[in-house]
């Protein structure tokens, strides 16, 4: 039978991060799915399991990389399932998280489902975020794709794509909870600025994270590149504001 939702995934230069989107992927709890890899830069064939359901597609690089938008719609135009889901390398997906989406489009009619409430990390300190829809949880219909691609642009295009599903009452947003959690590293695509005086932003606990302990490591790695363990007060920029962080003894 053929699969009815494909999990699109953009990469470029994050062999760290890849890994475990893949098995974010593996583990999901929706069967009738494939994951379509879309990559640029250096070749990452090593990383592909053998799974009948991952396929790696190459993007033209000549002269210049394709954007983001592009690479979307690339992927979109290669995609031969009812539903489409992003599927971001470097953020968390659990287990029912397809499943959660595919029911939310099935039962409400509408086109473009996404998560307005999500919890990020820098792989040590979490926050609440409830604000507009994270382009980085879309999940939409195929045929919604075909009359409304997206922009051509390196950043905030999947918000965007958001925003036109919303202005035509197409858009149905919900809270993430637990099915997915967003990074902050200092090579996120579009900066993700905590601004502690921002409303959209509350500190929060570390939740459940059994799940995501080898998501976790990357991300600390990628925020603290310099190997061994942090003992002293560390600081980092994510987007415009830098953010102190206290991290004794971490092992990354």
């Amino acid at each position: 039978m053929a699969s009815t939702v494909t999990a699109l995934c953009l990469t470029r230069d994050r062999r760290d991060w890849l890994p475990q989107a893949i098995a974010c992927f593996q583990s999901q709890t929706y069967i009738d799915c494939k994951m379509l890899i879309v990559v640029d830069g250096e070749n990452i064939a090593d990383l592909i399991p053998n799974d009948p359901h991952i396929l790696l597609v190459q993007a033209p690089g000549n002269p210049y990389p394709m954007t983001v938008g592009a690479k979307r719609n690339l992927g979109c135009s290669l995609a031969d399932t009812e539903y489409i889901c992003n599927w971001d390398d470097d953020d968390y997906s659990a287990p029912g998280r397809i499943a959660d989406q595919i029911s939310i489009l099935e039962s409400s009619g509408k086109s473009v489902a996404a998560y307005d409430r999500m919890k990020f990390t820098n792989g040590m300190d979490w926050w609440q975020y409830k604000g507009g829809v994270l382009g980085t949880s879309l999940c939409f219909r195929r045929s919604w794709w075909v009359r409304n691609k997206f922009n051509d642009q390196q950043v905030g295009q999947d918000e965007y794509f958001g925003f036109i599903a919303e202005a035509h009452k197409q858009l149905v947003k919900a809270d993430a909870k637990d099915l997915m959690v967003a990074s902050c590293h200092l090579s996120n695509t579009s900066p993700r600025v905590i601004n502690p005086r921002s409303k959209s932003y509350t500190k929060m606990g570390a939740p459940d994270i059994r799940l995501m302990d080898g998501w976790l490591q990357v991300c600390l790695r990628n925020n603290f590149a310099h190997g061994g363990e942090i003992t002293s007060k560390e600081s980092y920029l994510v987007g415009e504001h830098a953010c102190e962080l206290s991290a004794k003894g971490i092992p990354i």
